[in-house]
């Protein structure tokens, strides 16, 4: 492990188990379908394919009535991901998927036909994909999930997001070394994306509902209690949903010394710099409570003898997981709660890593455990 600012950063992975023998013509693809972002990686005919873009904002754009012509694309009465966005001005946008879910079901179907003529343009080839699903999802929200994926992939295998994270992050030619610490043996996996936050025990095999839990308080969240901040100290500003969360990405910290959190923002119409410091480490400190209380509970159905090794990795993943000081002040509440191994190691190149561990186990599952969708 490489000592970081924030914490410790783990090897990244490099070589994936040998692919099993699925019919030579499909596409393997690792998918994570995220709330705000979406991320895959294929695979096909024993090599990694290349895509000029492979992470995409999770939206897409109805025009608005009345555009002249020529404003909007020729012939396209829908735009997605940084298209959508570039073109804000003049479309409605439309988030299909919400706190990791599926929220519409019409709009996340044309999102992931968008996301499968990426992976395979002119689609020549079946798409066999395992896609990350929100730890403790409830059959119901895995099967909308499986319904967005009919006609975008041929067949599917859902797997909870954390454990992909965990297989995504194992670099399985560092095994054999005696000073390699293997993420899967004896960890707990904190995901925090932008409409979840996902906690998972990953012991050495596939997480069990017990091993999980899942709850609706993350970025998005941040988004909205530094909006109300602002909004009620500065009443008069202007400001959109796209620059809070530039805002937060940018300057967001937790606990420790204040940070200068100086906001370019419209006032009245004209340009002012305001400070936005204490709004934004208030806004972040809302994560901090519900991950410790749930590192508590989940701590408590686990094996005592593996909760000291397990709680000296607890290893920080997802946007959320970026915020300055997180890692330490997540560290602090645990041991003032008695839990003084509690040890958090954040992953900075975490973009890809559910994707990565989808593709990993995509190219290890059997035929017939794969789910065809009709």
């Amino acid at each position: 492990m490489e000592a970081t600012a924030q914490g410790v950063a783990i090897s990244k992975p490099q070589a994936a188990p040998p692919q099993s023998e699925p019919t030579k013509e499909a596409v393997l693809v690792g998918f994570d379908m995220g709330t705000n972002t979406s991320v895959f990686l294929a695979w096909h005919m024993g090599q990694m394919l290349k895509h000029p873009v492979n992470i995409v904002p999770t939206i897409l754009g109805v025009p608005k009535e009345g555009l002249l012509p020529g404003i909007i694309p020729a012939g396209k009465d829908k735009l997605f991901g940084y298209e959508a966005l570039n073109m804000k001005l003049h479309c409605t946008l439309v988030r299909p998927v919400k706190e990791g879910f599926v929220d519409d079901l019409e709009s996340t179907r044309e999102f992931m036909a968008y996301m499968r003529d990426l992976i395979d343009p002119g689609r020549h080839h079946p798409i066999w994909a395992v896609v990350g699903s929100p730890a403790s999802a409830s059959p119901e929200r895995l099967r909308d999930i499986r319904r967005s994926c009919v006609g975008a992939f041929h067949r599917i295998l859902l797997v909870p997001e954390p454990f992909l994270a965990a297989m995504g992050l194992r670099d399985e030619t560092q095994l054999s070394r005696s000073d390699y610490f293997d993420p899967v043996r004896n960890s707990l996996f904190i995901d925090v994306g932008a409409g979840t936050t996902d906690l998972c025990v990953v012991q050495g095999s596939y997480p069990t509902a017990n091993d999980q839990i899942s709850f609706p308080i993350a970025g998005d969240n941040v988004d909205e209690k530094l909006m109300a901040l602002i909004q009620r100290r500065y009443p008069d500003v202007q400001i959109s949903p796209t620059a809070i969360t530039r805002f937060k990405e940018q300057m967001s910290y937790v606990g420790g010394v204040r940070q200068p959190c100086d906001a370019k923002v419209s006032t009245l119409g004209k340009m002012v710099t305001i400070d936005i410091s204490d709004m934004v480490r208030e806004a972040c400190a809302t994560l901090i409570p519900p991950i410790v209380q749930n590192v508590q509970k989940l701590a408590a159905r686990c094996n005592s003898d593996a909760v000291e090794e397990m709680m000296a990795n607890i290893i920080l993943t997802g946007g959320g997981s970026q915020i300055r000081n997180f890692g330490p002040t997540i560290e602090k509440e645990l041991a003032a709660l008695g839990f003084a191994s509690a040890r958090c190691h954040v992953v900075q190149d975490y973009k890809e890593l559910v994707a990565k561990g989808g593709l990993k186990t995509a190219r290890a599952v059997k035929e017939h455990q794969w789910s065809i969708l009709m």
